[in-house]
């Protein structure tokens, strides 16, 4: 397989750039979502807990995830 010029001098070109650019979308979207998953769990460990839900029951709901 042949090398471009900017291969051997290790300059980036569009392509690298935009596969970057994808790399840290997906980065941040899966962050995102994380983040959004975490706030819905403390709201419904809030709501189980209000609900007189027994401790032990509530462990197990966090570990099933």
């Amino acid at each position: 397989m042949q090398m471009s010029i900017g291969q051997v001098l290790g300059i980036p070109t569009a392509g690298d750039r935009r596969r970057a650019a994808e790399r840290a979308g997906v980065r941040r979207g899966a962050e995102r979502e994380r983040k959004k998953n975490e706030a819905v769990n403390v709201k419904k460990v809030k709501f189980l807990r209000a609900h007189n839900v027994p401790e032990e029951l509530i462990a197990a709901m966090e570990r099933i995830k």
